[in-house]
């Protein structure tokens, strides 16, 4: 049986700054030390924040 995985867009899930925050400081807890997953979140807050820009007063 094969397992179907889709893709998480993290910005629809991102609201505020301190959403980012908490994610950020969560997968570099997580993550195994190569940085990979913290540059995978940084891009994902980018974009989060990017598609806000007119509600940019959320990530402040």
């Amino acid at each position: 049986m094969t397992q179907k995985f889709t893709k998480l867009e993290v910005a629809e899930h991102l609201r505020t700054g301190a959403d980012a925050r908490l994610y950020l400081e969560a997968c570099a807890e997580e993550g195994p030390g190569d940085g990979g997953l913290v540059r995978a979140a940084l891009s994902g807050i980018a974009r989060a924040v990017n598609q806000k820009k007119s509600l940019s007063t959320e990530f402040s």
